[in-house]
């Protein structure tokens, strides 16, 4: 059904994650709007071998929305500019926003497109999540948002009886960075490889995993994260250890011909880096190799 926005729930994006939150939020009892250009009239998530189906409403229209209390931004890092009419039309500087974004740099990426004052909180989403085709959403056995601990109250009261868990938590910065990690080794090389997380396996291949890592922990601590020397192993125990082979949203947008997130989850570790003095030399080979590879219409996403 196409309405104006209610003052209430918002998620702007149709993709794997929007889809996911809005379903979740119906879960939980409430009736969220899915505001995009193009969106599905109905949104179902397949998870752990049960079904669930979104109340919903959509908007496609920015002339027809309004500011609601809490919007989820569910759009993809390098194409919040492209939301920006959207978006813009959807808050103000009474509304609370949930960035559900990859990267580190989520309020510096939104500020410019809302008004002042307005709410902004980052999310880590920890999700495996695949839009199978337009409405449709395969969600993982692992389905967490994680916040700052005072936005925690909230999220939880919006997500409570639905199968997205939040973790509230005091340090959200050095959670965000492992993220990173994750996503810009594991998720790069796998992109320049277009396959999945069991290439980890291969020792050569993981040893350059360990590389980049390292150097993203003396990054990600220089901005004030709390990253253990043994991130590294932690993360490629994890990887080579999971029996699904897991493939990352960047790969399959990368096989599908599509822009991708190169600069929010690679690019941002030697931008981060030269702002200390640190030199990246193995992530800026990968973040110079995928960008490389991007389809020519990405300037333009």
């Amino acid at each position: 059904m196409h309405s104006e926005t209610p003052r209430g729930l918002a998620i702007l994006g149709p993709g794997s994650i929007g889809g996911a939150v809005a379903v979740a939020l119906s879960q939980a009892g409430r009736r969220p709007t899915l505001a995009a250009r193009q969106a599905p009239e109905q949104v179902v998530v397949h998870r752990s071998g049960s079904t669930v189906i979104g109340d919903i409403d959509v908007l496609v229209d920015a002339d027809r929305a309004s500011p609601c209390d809490v919007l989820f931004v569910a759009v993809k890092a390098h194409q919040t500019a492209s939301a920006s009419t959207l978006l813009a039309a959807l808050v103000d500087d009474a509304s609370t926003v949930f960035i559900c974004q990859n990267g580190v740099e989520h309020i510096e990426r939104l500020a410019p497109h809302v008004q002042p004052g307005t709410t902004l909180v980052p999310v880590v989403v920890d999700m495996p999540a695949n839009r199978a085709q337009p409405g449709v959403v395969e969600v993982g056995n692992t389905a967490q948002l994680t916040v700052p601990h005072q936005a925690g109250e909230l999220l939880s009261s919006l997500l409570a009886g639905s199968f997205i868990t939040v973790r509230p938590v005091e340090d959200w910065l050095t959670a965000a960075w492992i993220k990173l990690a994750l996503n810009a080794a594991v998720g790069g090389i796998c992109t320049l490889t277009r396959t999945g997380n069991h290439t980890l396996r291969d020792p050569e291949i993981a040893s350059i995993a360990q590389a980049m890592m390292a150097e993203i922990v003396a990054v990600g601590r220089a901005e004030g994260a709390a990253l253990p020397d043994d991130l590294p192993d932690q993360i490629l125990s994890r990887v080579q250890g999971s029996d699904t082979n897991t493939m990352s949203s960047i790969v399959r947008d990368r096989i599908a011909g599509r822009p991708t997130e190169w600069d929010a989850r690679n690019a941002v570790i030697g931008r981060t880096g030269t702002r200390h003095n640190i030199p990246t030399p193995v992530n800026d080979l990968v973040t110079a190799l995928i960008s490389a590879g991007e389809p020519p219409t990405a300037a333009n996403a």
